[in-house]
């Protein structure tokens, strides 16, 4: 393996520990301690299983007059797809069977649906169907975006034979 290959893969599998490592935080680490509500009204306060509700809530937030309730809404909304980017490029660049878009998919649902019952159960979060719309989409995206990047690599190869 050439130099430069054997140095994008060192720098690629570290950016991937610093993500999963930022990931753990923000979903579980940051939100220790955060509560003085009893078990069960934490439970009921940490779910929504209807589809668009959360995010209706934070559209219309984002109109508000109080900047921190419409910045709030804005880094809910953006920031639930942007930061599941990252693992859309790095799944299927570490696991060959991830290429396929279907396999890919079932993967990413399973995970973020796990993801969001660990955090209801712990009561490290909600959990929220809407964020697993908006998760999917951000992994999607980065799916995309890992497609497009293996079809220049592939095609610059061609090109440069």
């Amino acid at each position: 393996m050439d130099r430069n290959k054997k140095l994008r893969k060192t720098v690629i599998f570290a950016a991937c520990l610093c993500y999963f490592a930022m990931m753990l935080y923000l979903l579980f680490i940051q939100r220790l301690g955060r509560s003085y509500l009893n078990y069960w009204d934490r439970v009921q306060n940490a779910v929504n299983l209807i589809p668009f509700h959360t995010i209706t809530q934070f559209v219309g937030n984002l109109s508000s007059k109080r900047a921190d309730i419409a910045q709030r809404a804005f880094v809910n909304l953006v920031g639930n797809i942007v930061m599941f980017i990252p693992l859309g490029l790095f799944l299927p660049y570490y696991r060959k069977k991830q290429r396929k878009y279907r396999s890919f998919i079932l993967t990413i649902v399973l995970s973020i649906t796990v993801v969001e019952l660990l955090q209801v159960f712990t009561l490290l979060g909600s959990c929220d169907v809407d964020d697993l719309i908006f998760n999917t989409v951000g992994a999607s995206i980065g799916f995309l975006i890992f497609k497009i990047i293996q079809f220049h690599v592939n095609h610059r190869g061609k090109r440069t034979k």
